[in-house]
């Protein structure tokens, strides 16, 4: 397991401070640009602490995007149940019985979309008081707007030219062409696609002859817990773990 870099926030600064290319992971992308999801603080502490060239994947982004596209599909759907069928009850449990439609009727991503419905509360407890088309209308909009704006920033990142690099020519399978490092990975991670992720990053350093790669996560989980053995498999690859390092300055703050 990877230490946590609370008992060593010293160590990890000069890990982010020594590499100039960072690979940024889906969570860092939908966390700077979605202002109501969970790691938006630590995402936005990241990009203004540390200045640096930004890397990314195609399979990072498209796995960013579809994040985001089906938050805001539920979301609709969400609105479209709250504006027909809800039936409102006391005014007190009002987002509570629409979070319990979340927990009832989708099988992934219920906390994102709860943290968007906290953040519209006033949008939502209007709609489940009313049956006005109008008001419907309103809500729908405001949801397809609101998702507009991070939809709009990955669709940024894809072009030439913009504030992250993203590597296009990674293996669709990697498995075919890193097969052994593939087999390792396997055995030290839990999440398929991590690893993939991973050897998206790996592929870039040998492709472009590049000394190594840090890459920046906010996933302990898979990334950080497992670093030690990751570090190990992929020797040019370094992993840094923003969200605990975000965690330590806040509680710096706070004594």
């Amino acid at each position: 397991m990877g230490k946590n870099v609370a008992d060593d926030p010293e160590r990890e600064l000069t890990r982010l401070s020594e590499h100039d290319l960072h690979f940024l992971d889906a969570n860092l992308l939908i966390g700077y640009s979605v202002e109501w999801d969970q790691m938006n603080s630590p995402a936005t502490y990241y990009y203004q602490s540390f200045a640096c060239n930004y890397l990314t994947s195609e399979r990072v982004l498209d796995e960013a995007r579809g994040v985001v596209e089906n938050c805001r599909r539920m979301a609709l759907r969400v609105v479209e149940h709250v504006g027909n069928e809800f039936k409102a009850g006391r005014e007190y449990e009002i987002i509570d019985d629409i979070h319990k439609f979340v927990d009832r009727e989708f099988d992934d991503l219920k906390s994102p979309v709860k943290n968007y419905i906290e953040e519209r509360e006033t949008k939502f407890r209007q709609l489940a008081k009313t049956q006005s088309e109008k008001i419907q209308r309103e809500a729908r909009k405001t949801v397809r707007g609101d998702f507009k704006l991070p939809l709009g920033f990955f669709t940024k990142l894809g072009q030439s030219g913009g504030p992250v690099q993203v590597w296009e020519q990674a293996p669709s399978d990697p498995k075919n062409v890193y097969p052994d490092k593939h087999a390792d990975l396997s055995e030290a991670m839990s999440n398929p696609y991590d690893r993939n992720i991973l050897l998206d990053a790996y592929d870039y350093v040998l492709e472009n002859q590049s000394e190594d790669v840090l890459v920046a996560t906010t996933d302990r989980c898979d990334f950080v817990d497992d670093r030690l053995e990751i570090e190990n498999i992929l020797i040019f690859i370094e992993i840094s773990d923003v969200l605990g390092l975000w965690r330590a300055e806040v509680s710096s703050k706070a004594t």
